[in-house]
């Protein structure tokens, strides 16, 4: 009888286990997120000084060389889409390995902070339909942010030059850099592992603050503006699908349907503000919104 009881007090006084620690915590995206910021900003330091040792290799005086590359009309950083499209891969490679680093740090699996379930054919329609239609929301807000912070370098500029005189072949190559990368790497960051922190604490933080983080990295305040506002979009699709790669899909969509409507000739913006049109591109989020809710497809894991 003692050695049964003595057999039983360790297994009835043993103390519950603590749960596994959350990766990572909100103070852990924030301070990735900033990491974020500053090495996409030595990134493209760097390429900058690159281009201006180009310049200076072939005769450029110095002083002419630092003018070129810092006037936001004629400078190459801003004008060629070869320059403009090395600047976005260096810093989505400065992305990408950090995110790479922080997994590998904590011994933790991609799918764990970023699930990638394959989304059913509705749920992929109605994420589309949610993106596109916040759309003219997105216009709206970044032309208000553009009349209170007027600058002459906006994220239209790069578009423009971007699309600028390029070959249809070229603009192939165009996407690719300037879409699929950024849609795979940027919401792997901020859909994934950013959303990651706050999912299951509250659905609001895990929409508006990845957003709100997205919006800010972009800088430039007419680009962080409208951004904020398609980041709502993506971050909708990713929580309702319970998949990054549906916000990717929506991410490179989006992208690809700006550089191609640019390079056709499609408006770059616009200083109006289109009121009916943010109401009937709110109508359809709302629609694709319910689409992805109310009767979702089964997701193959």
């Amino acid at each position: 009888m003692l050695a049964l009881a003595a057999l039983a007090v360790p297994r009835f006084s043993r103390r519950p286990s603590a749960p596994p620690v959350r990766i990572p915590s909100p103070l852990q995206a924030a301070v990735l997120w900033l990491f974020a910021m500053v090495l996409v900003f030595v990134a493209n330091v760097a390429v900058s000084a690159v281009a201006a040792g180009i310049a200076i290799g072939t005769g450029l005086p110095v002083e002419r060389a630092f003018a070129l590359l810092s006037d936001p009309k004629s400078s190459p950083l801003v004008t060629s889409p070869t320059w403009i499209a090395i600047s976005v891969l260096a810093s989505e490679l400065v992305l990408a390995t950090l995110v790479w680093r922080f997994l590998r740090r904590h011994r933790v699996f991609l799918r764990e902070v970023a699930p990638l379930g394959v989304p059913s054919l509705r749920d992929i329609a109605g994420a589309l339909l949610c993106v596109f239609g916040l759309a003219p929301l997105s216009g709206l807000v970044a032309e208000l942010a553009r009349r209170a912070l007027p600058r002459e370098l906006n994220a239209e500029t790069m578009v423009v030059g971007l699309t600028k005189g390029v070959t249809a072949p070229e603009l192939v190559g165009v996407v690719l850099a300037a879409a699929l990368v950024p849609a795979i790497v940027e919401e792997l960051l901020f859909r994934g592992v950013l959303t990651r922190a706050y999912v299951g604490r509250s659905n609001l933080l895990a929409l508006l603050v990845p957003s709100a983080m997205f919006g800010i990295f972009h800088v430039e305040p007419t680009q962080a503006a409208g951004t904020f506002v398609l980041g709502v979009g993506f971050g909708i699709t990713r929580l309702y699908t319970d998949s990054v790669l549906t916000s990717i899909l929506c991410h490179f969509a989006y992208g690809s349907y700006v550089l191609i409507d640019v390079y056709a000739g499609g408006e770059v913006g616009s200083t109006e503000l289109h009121l009916g049109r943010v109401g009937l591109g709110l109508a359809v989020s709302a629609f694709g919104f319910l689409l992805m809710v109310l009767h979702p497809g089964e997701r193959r894991r």
